[in-house]
């Protein structure tokens, strides 16, 4: 049987104030939309922040290891397509959803193909589950190769932004350990 919480406290990872059952962080930052939890946030079941930091330096680490993965790739994405490969924003209708997926905008990486048109648009990706998306291109007289290097610039942009949140996340985790001491925890 599960203990009742009497006090709460923060996240280490995440920050978030959580309940405390049994002295350790319930579980968070999840959905359970399709009936199971997914997503589940790595600080739970761990102290709060109010008693330790010790995930806090693991966290750090490997923020900074996915900036330099994600400046790299992007880097790598800026350079003129040598192959109609590329990364692209694609709109999906329900009909191009597969389930769970909702209908919106979403990443598609795969092959560029020039397509008879198709309300102005002239190119799909094609993904590598086999579905095809119409994509933009940016002007009358592109190639398959120039459509995959302005998509890859434009995906290259989405990884800086990426990892431009990451060293914000890393700023404030710093912020948050220098100066810490244990800290009494919030009865409910």
């Amino acid at each position: 049987m599960a203990k009742s919480a009497t006090h709460k406290g923060c996240c280490q990872i995440c920050g978030q104030e959580q309940k405390l059952p049994g002295g350790r962080l319930s579980k968070h930052g999840y959905t359970v939309r399709w009936g199971f939890f997914a997503g589940t946030c790595p600080g739970s079941g761990h102290e709060p922040f109010e008693q330790s930091k010790h995930l806090i330096e693991g966290a750090i680490v490997s923020a900074i290891k996915r900036i330099e993965d994600l400046s790299a790739n992007a880097a790598q994405l800026q350079l003129p397509a040598t192959e109609p490969q590329a990364t692209c924003r694609v709109y999906r209708d329900r009909a191009q959803c597969t389930f769970g997926e909702k209908p919106g905008y979403a990443s598609a990486s795969g092959r560029i193909e020039r397509r008879a048109p198709r309300q102005g648009q002239r190119f799909v990706v094609i993904a590598q589950d086999g579905r095809e998306y119409y994509i933009h291109s940016v002007g009358y007289q592109d190639t398959e190769l120039d459509v995959a290097t302005h998509h890859n610039r434009q995906h290259a942009k989405e990884l800086l932004q990426r990892a431009e949140q990451l060293r914000a996340y890393v700023d404030w985790q710093r912020d948050r350990i220098k100066d810490w001491e244990p800290q009494p925890l919030r009865p409910l």
